[in-house]
């Protein structure tokens, strides 16, 4: 299945932008919100989606510790594919009249937009069965793939019909999530290395599925590489396995570092008429103010992710 998966990935990746991932995105992108607002529509329904509601909708900021500001911002890494160079590779496609400030805007809107949608449907779910509170607290994955689909039989209005349409829904998700990864290390090699796509796609594909053999075996297949460690076994943030060691590397320094890097980048290495040419033109909307866009690239974003890295630094652990 790995394999399949990955190969499909690769199929998208070589045929380049505009008629691979460009053609595929304009197919699942509509299927994806049009199979989560039909999940939205039958969890509202659900007997425990008022007091979801209610606790998404009031919180109490009196219980908001630091570390929750961190996780957010951890989280917003992850969601905007930020730190990775998906965003830059994405938008090294951008025509001269496309703008820059606008297209960011859509992103981060419609990505909020459906991480709430999506918040509103899990916790519908979760008031509705007493019982789910504890499977999360136990494995989001064993909630995801053990619990929910036992659920959707049984609690969930219309799951018989939504439970196929959920799971379809995971997997476009990861897929685009993995075609544009995979888009960033091809589109390396294309303009660094003089390959031609077809090469790039092949080697980088095989590299990584390679990898992906390696990470399944290292869940308890293979006794060597699931019972290694390269962290202190008395430490907060041990691990054990290949798997979470590369998980615990990402989330907690690949990540965070490439993010800052990327900032201090933009806000300092980058001339100001370098910025606010591709930043200000005619297609930029009216309230964006190149001032303001400058005062958090250059000060509030680098002490923002700073702060991420010297939490981890300090033994916190966001893989």
């Amino acid at each position: 299945l790995t394999a399949v998966f990955i190969a499909a990935t690769m199929w998208v990746v070589s045929r380049g932008v505009g008629e691979g991932i460009e053609k595929v995105a304009r197919i699942l992108m509509p299927a994806l919100f049009g199979i989560l607002i039909l999940l939205l529509v039958s969890a509202l329904s659900m007997k425990g989606s008022k007091e979801a509601l209610s606790f998404i909708l009031n919180p109490d900021f009196g219980r908001l510790e630091p570390r929750g500001i961190l996780e957010a911002l951890g989280h917003s890494f992850f969601t905007l594919s930020l730190g990775m160079g998906a965003m830059i590779t994405y938008g090294s496609y951008l025509r001269k009249r496309d703008s820059v400030v606008r297209s960011a805007t859509i992103v981060v809107l419609l990505d909020t937009v459906i991480a709430i949608a999506a918040t509103v449907i899990m916790f519908s779910v979760i008031f509705t069965v007493p019982e789910m509170k504890e499977q999360i607290s136990k494995s989001t994955a064993g909630m995801l793939f053990i619990t929910l689909p036992q659920l959707f039989y049984t609690a969930v209005p219309l799951g018989r019909l939504l439970a196929p349409l959920f799971y379809v829904l995971v997997g476009f998700a990861a897929l685009t999530s993995t075609i544009s990864l995979l888009e960033v290390v091809v589109s390396y090699f294309i303009d660094e290395r003089k390959m031609s796509r077809g090469r790039a796609t092949t080697l980088c594909g095989s590299v990584i599925f390679a990898i992906s053999v390696l990470c399944g075996l290292s869940l308890g297949a293979w006794e060597k590489i699931s019972n290694f460690s390269l962290i202190y076994a008395g430490s907060p943030t041990a691990k054990v396995g290949l798997f979470s060691h590369l998980d615990h590397i990402a989330s907690n320094w690949l990540l965070p570092v490439g993010g800052f890097f990327i900032t201090f980048g933009a806000g300092w290495l980058m001339t100001r008429q370098a910025t606010e040419g591709e930043l200000v033109d005619e297609t930029t909307p009216q309230w964006f103010h190149y001032g303001a866009w400058r005062l958090f690239i250059r000060y509030i974003a680098p002490l923002a992710v700073a702060a991420i890295i010297i939490a981890v630094i300090t033994g916190k652990d966001f893989s």
